[in-house]
């Protein structure tokens, strides 16, 4: 069989996995396409001077770009996150076609005709529901900020600037990830979903992490000065929240698994040791990002672009970073399959498996909830205190902090449930 007709053929047959790409492929297209269109539309740009940046009259940051290009970015890199964990889902598949005679080249050319045929239909899909969602975009936008312009002009640039960036990326997910996957797909039918994590035994050092970070917290209360001060130093005490998240938890969850009575305990806390580590650095990211933003709000006039800007580049954001913890996790899951269904077979029921999952992710969840909290609660503070930033627009910003790891909390439930839905190997 010719390899074009192995892709389509296989593809109709795992129509379900390529949905949940395509899906995420959307998603990511169309977060992307907003944004350019943002740093692009020459009615929401204008020259922003940041104060009190290196001098008390600033110097030109054009925030109206500069969130913008985050936000791209960050579409950029969920993009090829999605990618991994897409190609990772396949692994046995890539395997055995090598194993019955497919090289380095046909693999490409197999994965290659999949993608196209992905992106023919997402594509032009993303631009279509890009642009509806632009329309509603401008017309809130415009109607706020007072501006007489028409709601259906997008730039032919901001379809040019995408569509580029979108044709570096398949180079960059074609020729980077199936070459990574041809050097270990034959290996994964010998080591099956081995688990490769290991907690190493936290030293007397990691103590360092905990006071950066409580040192971090109470400095908020005594730096009386620009948003570049307070942006400084929550970079710094999420330093030592990554430290706590990547080494200091997983270690004391290591050593009270040795003092907990009950197996039940020694299992949530295995797996809550493997998820904190392996997304210690996004929870810093969110952080970093979402603390970053509050400072730029409360410099801003309420009826600015900048301040429009900054309240949908915060939305996105936390939605962006969140759906990478939940492809995080998803990406561990394969470990996990592994190891439930060995619980399984020893004589625990679906149920009981069902209940620890669900604990674990409860508990997970709340960490990553509660170590950013107080760095976000101080700097609200702060800026209430200094710069007069409304109330009711901050309860909302981390009420919807709050809400998203709730849904997230609620899509991570489900995908570890259809572990369950799977036929037993």
């Amino acid at each position: 069989m010719k390899v074009f007709d192995t892709s389509i053929l296989l593809l109709k047959k795992n129509i379900k996995s390529h949905l949940t790409y395509s899906l995420s492929l959307l998603f990511s297209i169309v977060v992307c396409f907003i944004f350019i269109n943002f740093s692009d539309n020459p009615v929401l740009i204008q020259s922003d001077r940041a104060r009190g940046i290196l001098d008390p009259e600033g110097f030109n940051l054009p925030l109206s770009k500069g969130l913008p290009f985050v936000i791209i970015v960050f579409s950029w890199w969920m993009i090829l996150y999605a990618s991994q964990y897409y190609f990772n889902q396949r692994n046995n598949e890539y395997s055995l076609l090598m194993m019955s005679g497919m090289n380095l080249f046909s693999l490409m050319k197999y994965s290659l005709i999949q993608i196209e045929m992905i992106l023919i239909i997402v594509i032009p899909l993303s631009f279509i529901i890009g642009s509806g969602a632009l329309f509603i975009f401008n017309k809130m936008i415009y109607d706020y900020l007072h501006i007489n312009h028409s709601i259906f002009d997008i730039p032919i640039s901001t379809y040019i600037t995408t569509i580029y960036a979108l044709f570096m990326l398949v180079l960059v997910i074609i020729v980077v990830l199936i070459g990574s996957l041809h050097k270990s797909s034959i290996l994964s039918l010998k080591h099956i979903m081995k688990n490769d994590y290991h907690i190493k035994k936290a030293s007397k050092w990691s103590i360092i992490f905990v006071l950066i970070y409580l040192n971090c917290l109470i400095n908020f209360f005594m730096i009386d000065g620009d948003w570049i001060y307070f942006e400084i130093n929550s970079i710094v005490g999420m330093l030592g929240a990554f430290g706590i998240l990547k080494k200091c938890i997983p270690s004391l969850l290591t050593y009270l698994k040795k003092t907990l009575i009950g197996i039940n305990s020694y299992i949530i806390l295995s797996h809550l040791s493997l998820s904190l580590t392996s997304t210690a650095s996004l929870v810093f990211l969110m952080t970093i990002q979402v603390t970053g933003i509050i400072p730029i709000l409360a410099l801003q006039d309420p009826f600015s672009n900048e301040y429009v800007t900054g309240i949908i580049s915060y939305i996105f954001i936390v939605i962006l970073l969140l759906v990478s913890i939940i492809y995080k996790l998803n990406i561990e899951l394969d470990n996990k399959d592994y190891e439930y269904a060995i619980l399984e077979k020893i004589g625990y029921t679906k149920k009981q498996l069902k209940y620890l999952m669900h604990q674990e992710n409860i508990i997970y969840y709340t960490m990553i909830l509660l170590i950013p909290m107080p760095y976000l609660l101080s700097i609200s503070y702060q800026y209430i205190q200094m710069y007069h930033i409304s109330i009711m627009l901050l309860n909302l910003l981390l009420l919807f902090y709050i809400i998203i790891i709730f849904i997230s909390l609620m899509i991570t439930n489900q995908s570890y449930k259809k572990i369950f839905w799977r036929k037993p190997s």
